[in-house]
Order: C-alpha cells, then structure tokens, then sequence
C-alpha cells in the first residue's frame, strides 16, 4: 500500500464525496481508489466513510484522518520540492571576485551574460 496514495484517496473523497471523481483527480483507477480505501479501513478497523446512494460521507474519524492527512502531504510535497531544488538552479549562491578598479563595469555586465 502507497501511504500517500492512500492519503490522497481519502482527501480526495472527502474533497468529491465520490470515488469516481476522487479518482480521476488523482488520475488513477476508480477501482484502485476503492481498494486502497478498502484496505485502509480494513486495517484500522473504525470506517472513515458511510456510503449511501449519493456516495460516501465521511465520519468523524475520516474527517479528522484527511485532515492529518492534508498535512502530511503538504510536507512531502514541500520536501520533494527541496530535495528537487538544486536540480533546477532555483536556488544558491554566486561570489564573484573582481578587483575594484574594474567592479562597475565587469559585474554588470558577467550578470547580464547569464541572464
């Protein structure tokens, strides 16, 4: 089981109400959804969801679970981005060494090169 997928599918549902939709945000398979849901119940014991006609309502404990489980996720997609920072030259620091002399013409223009 993908915890994070699992998260998502839960966020997802309380955010749609229905499996279907959940899925398709998530851009996986409605029946992949529901079993990741399945197990997830299956392994905590308490039900997260009532479901009816109109499709699933979320109890208490799903309520708060997608809310930890909002949280969660904020902070793996703020570590993946992170950890993706230094690949994409979004961040650093850049020394340049000039002498004095020739400081007010050579830097503006060694920036200008790499912009």
């Amino acid at each position: 089981m993908n915890d994070s997928e699992t998260f998502r599918v839960v966020v997802g549902l309380i955010e749609f109400g229905n499996v279907l939709h959940a899925a398709r945000e998530l851009r996986i398979s409605q029946p992949r959804a529901s079993k990741l849901l399945y197990e997830l119940e299956d392994s905590i014991g308490p039900k997260l969801f009532n479901r009816n006609r109109r499709g699933f309502l979320p109890t208490e404990l799903g309520r708060a679970f997608a809310e930890g489980g909002k949280i969660m996720l904020a902070q793996i997609n703020s570590m993946s981005e992170t950890i993706d920072l230094p690949g994409k030259g979004d961040h650093g620091n850049v020394s340049i060494g000039v002498m004095q002399t020739s400081s007010s013409y050579l830097s503006p223009a060694a920036i200008d090169n790499l912009f």
